[in-house]
């Protein structure tokens, strides 16, 4: 134990009672321990007989200056501190709402590129059901095999039945493709491409 520093504190009468009951004891038992706690008592008699200074008129005024400076840099130090942090913030939230828009912008990209790679595949399937329409441009020759109804494959009892089928599939596909229209833009008119 440290007991020139525990006699200093009972020199200048912060030591408990019960702490200092104890420190006697044990300087009355070890004389090293005496010792210490004697010179302890004679350095704070010295000290306390020395004169405290009192400080000048100038002195007086600096103190409460010079603290209130001190303080006054701190709060500034701090207010800097958040004024950073408040900037931060800022750009941060103005860095992910600008990231927003950008996701959101792409999103709609994407589906009016959806939107117009479907109209140009359906657009493809009618061009190529109307080519599958189109006459044969040859005469029927004899050896042309006949259909079910006994007419000959080129003639025009049967080219009349192929168009029937081809319009009825076109009308069909026109009115798929105005139902996903509608689907895909309810503001749209109905059979508006």
């Amino acid at each position: 134990m440290k007991f020139n520093l525990i006699s200093l504190l009972d020199a200048s009468g912060e030591l408990r009672p019960s702490a200092r009951k104890k420190l006697l004891k044990i300087a009355s038992q070890d004389p090293m321990v005496n010792a210490q706690y004697e010179a302890a008592h004679a350095n704070f008699d010295v000290f306390g007989s020395l004169p405290i200074p009192e400080p000048s008129a100038v002195e007086r005024q600096e103190i409460p200056a010079t603290i209130k400076g001190a303080i006054h840099a701190e709060l500034q130090q701090q207010e800097k501190r958040a004024v950073r942090w408040r900037l931060l913030r800022r750009w941060a939230a103005g860095s992910m709402a600008l990231a927003a828009c950008a996701v959101f912008a792409a999103t709609l990209l994407h589906v009016n590129h959806s939107q117009e790679a479907g109209q140009q595949a359906q657009v493809a399937r009618i061009n190529a059901m109307i080519d599958r329409m189109a006459l044969p441009a040859q005469p029927m020759a004899a050896s042309d095999d006949l259909a079910d109804n006994g007419a000959p494959t080129g003639s025009p009892v049967l080219t009349s039945v192929r168009t029937t089928e081809m319009i009825n599939q076109v009308n069909a596909l026109t009115a798929a493709s105005a139902r996903s229209e509608a689907v895909s833009d309810p503001s749209a008119p109905p059979g508006s491409f």
